[in-house]
C-alpha cells in the first residue's frame, strides 16, 4: 500500500479539526488541496524532490491549528447563514398564519360592534414590530457578514458575531411566537366568535406539528452555531 503523500497527511489533519456544514467544509477542503498541489509542482519545477516539494508547500500554507481556526470561522458562517435563512423563511410564513387568522376572526365579528380587545391588538402589533425587526436584522446580519470579510476581520471573529446574533434572534422570535399564541388563545375565550376557535383549532392541528418540528431544528441548529464557532 502506497504510503500517504505530505499533502494528503495535512489536509486529513486538517479535516479532522473542523466541525460544520459537510458542503462548505468539502469545499474548503478541496481549495486548500488544489492551492497546495499548485505550490508543489512549482517547487518540483524548481528542482526540489515531490516529497520535498510538498513540505515546502505545506509550510508555506501555514500551521494546521492556525489554518484550521479560520477555517472554522468560515464554516460557523455557513452555518449560521443557513440557519438565519431558514429564519427568515419561518418569519414570512408565520406572519401569513397571523394574518389569516386576524382576517378569519375580523370576518366572523363583522356582524357585530363590538372591535378586537385592546390588549390583543397591543400584542398583535408588538408581535408584528418585533418580527419585523428581527426580519431586517436578519438581512442586515446577511449582507453585512459578507462586508465584514472584505474589510478584512478574521473569520473567527465574523463567525462568533453571526452565530450569537442568531441564538438572539431565534430566542426573541420564540419568546414573541409564544406570547401571540396566548394572546390568541385568551382573546378567543374572552371574546368567542364562532367559526374562529374552530377555524384556530383546525389551523393548528394542521400547522402545529410542523411549526413544533421546524422550531425545534432552529433551536438544535442555533445551538450547533456556538458549537461550530468555537470550534
Amino acid at each position: 500500500m502506497a504510503r500517504p503523500s505530505v499533502i494528503d497527511g495535512y489536509l486529513s489533519e486538517l479535516g479532522s479539526r473542523l466541525r460544520g456544514p459537510a458542503p462548505v467544509r468539502a469545499d474548503l477542503l478541496s481549495e486548500a488541496r488544489d492551492g497546495l498541489v499548485d505550490a508543489a509542482e512549482g517547487y518540483q519545477a524548481a528542482g526540489l524532490s515531490e516529497p520535498a516539494a510538498q513540505r515546502r508547500a505545506v509550510a508555506d500554507f501555514g500551521p494546521v491549528a492556525v489554518v484550521a481556526r479560520e477555517y472554522q470561522g468560515e464554516l460557523a458562517v455557513a452555518h449560521a447563514v443557513r440557519t438565519l435563512r431558514v429564519l427568515l423563511l419561518v418569519i414570512a410564513l408565520g406572519d401569513l398564519v397571523w394574518l389569516v387568522d386576524r382576517f378569519v376572526w375580523s370576518t366572523a365579528r363583522s356582524g357585530t360592534d363590538a372591535p378586537a380587545p385592546g390588549w390583543y391588538l397591543v400584542a398583535a402589533q408588538a408581535g408584528d414590530m418585533t418580527a419585523a425587526a428581527i426580519a431586517l436584522g436578519v438581512v442586515a446580519v446577511l449582507v453585512g457578514s459578507r462586508w465584514l470579510y472584505r474589510t478584512g476581520m478574521s473569520s473567527v471573529v465574523v463567525g462568533r458575531l453571526v452565530g450569537a446574533f442568531t441564538v438572539g434572534a431565534l430566542g426573541t422570535y420564540v419568546f414573541c411566537v409564544l406570547t401571540l399564541v396566548v394572546a390568541t388563545a385568551l382573546r378567543d375565550l374572552v371574546e368567542p366568535a364562532q367559526p374562529v376557535p374552530v377555524v384556530s383549532a383546525g389551523v393548528a392541528a394542521a400547522a402545529g406539528p410542523g411549526a413544533v418540528v421546524v422550531v425545534a431544528w432552529l433551536v438544535v441548529q442555533t445551538r450547533r452555531c456556538l458549537d461550530v464557532a468555537s470550534g
